[in-house]
């Protein structure tokens, strides 16, 4: 009777054990919102950040939702005018993989301090951290007055003269600069014979190189 019990005990144990076949799977609930896990660090104009924005599109449990495929668009919060976010993507955009969305080659081109947003449709925003855009170190001059096909009398200086900006890659002046400046005639546009007066070699002060005298013979 006793062996009869333990067995009746043992069977009835075993019983409460289902099949891992019958087992029900526990599915992963659908992103409802997205979330940096990544964020981008400061870096100065034009220049990529150090680190790249991640993305990840989450659920209420703040879980990734590894079916999610959404596209991801990064912008700058308030779309302040004239700033310029760019990343390799185009449209700053790229479907997630896995529930990630990885950016790369990201940049802001004017000095300040932003924040980046995230979207994707149907899904909550996120907001990154502040980052900080700084004055980079020279990478090309720019024109900020010149003659801009002002007619003269050859040899006669022109009424606008040439001012020239240094700039950094982001076109952001760099104010530190006081780098030689020299002018010249486009080979292109330089007929035989022609020859440029003038003062034509300028110290810039603050980045900024003030041209005086400059005609054409």
């Amino acid at each position: 009777m006793r062996v009869f019990s333990r067995f009746i005990t043992a069977l009835f144990a075993a019983s409460l054990i289902l099949p891992a076949a019958l087992a029900t799977p526990v599915m992963a609930a659908a992103a409802t919102h997205l979330a940096f896990s990544t964020q981008p660090t400061a870096s100065t104009g034009g220049v990529p950040f150090p680190a790249q924005p991640v993305v990840q599109l989450q659920d209420g449990t703040n879980a990734v939702d590894t079916a999610a495929t959404s596209a991801v668009t990064l912008t700058i919060t308030g779309a302040p005018v004239g700033v310029v976010l760019t990343c390799t993507a185009p449209l700053n955009t790229v479907n997630a993989v896995a529930g990630v969305a990885t950016f790369a080659g990201c940049s802001i081109d004017k000095l300040g301090s932003y924040t980046l947003t995230a979207s994707a449709s149907g899904l909550t925003n996120a907001v990154s951290t502040t980052v900080v855009i700084t004055t980079g170190p020279a990478d090309h001059v720019s024109f900020t007055a010149g003659p801009d096909a002002e007619v003269v009398t050859g040899g006669v200086p022109y009424t606008t003269q040439p001012v020239v900006e240094i700039r950094d890659a982001g076109v952001n002046r760099v104010t530190t600069s006081t780098a030689a400046v020299t002018l010249g005639i486009a080979p292109f546009a330089n007929p035989t014979g022609t020859t440029l007066g003038g003062v034509l070699t300028v110290n810039a002060v603050a980045g900024i190189a003030t041209f005086s005298g400059i005609n054409i013979d």
